[in-house]
């Protein structure tokens, strides 16, 4: 019997783990990914926008050249805004 690898596309588009920055390490950066994530609760139209603005920054990014792998990180401080938010409506609040 013969093992064979199995080669998957790179969906993660060159994101390297190992060098990503910690959570809210990045300043005002980090503070606006996470005011927008709470805003989002209230206005939706922002997730899209910062779905769209998150992509075009990586692939921006990319074209030039630069391994940015903080499109986790970012998404990550939005949805921790918007989910404290979603818990404290829902939860606390009826």
């Amino acid at each position: 019997m013969v093992a064979t690898r199995i080669h998957l596309p790179n969906v993660f588009l060159f994101i390297d783990i190992c060098k990503m920055r910690a959570l809210f390490s990045d300043n005002y950066n980090s503070l606006f990914h996470f005011i927008f994530g709470i805003m989002s609760y209230k206005y939706v139209f922002i997730v899209p926008i910062m779905l769209l603005y998150q992509q075009s920054e990586r692939l921006i990014l990319c074209y030039l050249g630069s391994k940015d792998s903080n499109i986790v990180i970012d998404l990550s401080e939005f949805f921790i805004g918007y989910l404290l938010v979603y818990i404290y409506q829902n939860i606390f609040t009826s």
